[in-house]
């Protein structure tokens, strides 16, 4: 291989999108307070939002203990021109075995998010769904704590959003969801 041809590769990997994925109970609250906030990590110091390289890795964590949720496209140009993105990986039990996953940690809470935020993918039949279905809604505030009402106005309100499935990559649809938890 050329080192031209490699550091082409490298370049073109660093212009690729990110992607977040989150469930049903948290995309509201992300949307309307416009903010990515990091995550705990190891003894308990704040190692930033966590994004993947991989849109099946992000999709596969939205059905994580909750029946789904979202897809946040993130655009890595932009967040890499004033926030460090640093790679980061470990070993994650999923339904299908262990995965070895591999993350980028985007330091620092991202806020305001939207002008990072390229799409979010979620399907709208199996979040309309969710929205009426009550036992659904009293399951979230029993498991998550979400008020009912409040989390299903957001999941309307994200049904209109305007960047709801603007860029799904190709061959890859929208995340389906598990309806058996």
């Amino acid at each position: 291989m050329k080192l031209t041809h490699f550091l082409d590769t490298i370049n073109e990997a660093k212009m690729a999108p990110l992607y977040h994925g989150t469930k049903i109970i948290s995309i509201g609250d992300i949307i309307d307070s416009n903010e990515l906030a990091g995550s705990e990590g190891f003894r308990g110091s704040n190692y930033g939002a966590r994004a993947s390289r991989s849109y099946r890795a992000a999709w596969d964590f939205t059905n994580m203990n909750c029946p789904g949720g979202a897809v946040l496209v993130l655009d890595q140009l932009k967040l890499a021109q004033n926030r460090k993105i640093e790679p980061h990986s470990e070993e994650k039990q999923m339904s299908s075995g262990y995965l070895e996953e591999f993350e980028e940690i985007i330091h620092g809470d991202i806020k305001p998010l939207d002008p990072y935020l390229i799409s979010i993918n979620m399907s709208p039949k199996d979040a309309m769904k969710f929205a009426n279905d009550r036992d659904w809604l009293d399951w979230a505030k029993i498991e998550y704590g979400n008020d009912p009402e409040v989390l299903r106005g957001q999941i309307l309100a994200l049904l209109k959003h305007p960047k709801l499935n603007k860029f799904i990559p190709r061959g890859q649809g929208l995340p389906q969801w598990s309806w058996d938890l």
